[in-house]
């Protein structure tokens, strides 16, 4: 079963992804994070990218 934390307003941030992703739970992550913002969670966390809508 697949379960995903689609959050209202800024709630998907980076960091919620991450502990989700510990429970296999994919996050839909805000639209205000800029280009420059998500290469910097990505390459601190390669694997957060699977787990993100």
């Amino acid at each position: 079963m697949t379960i995903i934390a689609a959050n209202m307003d800024t709630v998907g941030t980076f960091r919620m992804a991450e502990v989700l992703s510990f429970f296999d739970v994919i996050t839909a992550v805000h639209k205000h994070y800029s280009v420059e913002q998500w290469a910097a969670s990505i390459q601190r966390v390669p694997q957060l990218i699977i787990g993100v809508m």
